[in-house]
């Protein structure tokens, strides 16, 4: 299967800027999760992850085990306003997130990556 060039750039782009928020990531709210059962002013790390097409097919379903399992979970739709299963999921799961992506666009990826 051939890749366009443009989308494995803005894919690799995205994947640099993620690799180099993770540095910061113990800082972020939900990289970060107070643990009721650890010592006052304890955090532990939760691992992150994103998925790209997470509103149907095997996306949706990495977004819903990644969440069962209490990773913090980026998923990501086109149009997530349409994505009733995916809201679902987001209602169900306080470790997960809704983030509007088209991986073509790449100024959205630049914004996302700031995040």
């Amino acid at each position: 299967m051939h890749v366009p060039t443009h989308l494995v750039a803005a894919m690799s782009r995205l994947i640099r800027m993620l690799c180099i928020a993770g540095t910061a990531a113990l800082a972020t709210p939900g990289a970060m999760a107070k643990d009721d059962s650890s010592p006052a002013g304890v955090v532990e790390y939760r691992p992150t992850v994103l998925i790209t097409g997470s509103n149907r097919g095997i996306g949706y379903e990495f977004a819903r085990q990644y969440a069962e399992r209490g990773w913090f979970v980026i998923a990501t739709s086109r149009s997530p306003e349409d994505d009733f299963e995916l809201k679902e999921l987001d209602e169900a799961f306080d470790n997960l997130i809704i983030e509007q992506l088209d991986v073509t666009d790449h100024a959205r990826i630049d914004v996302l990556a700031a995040q």
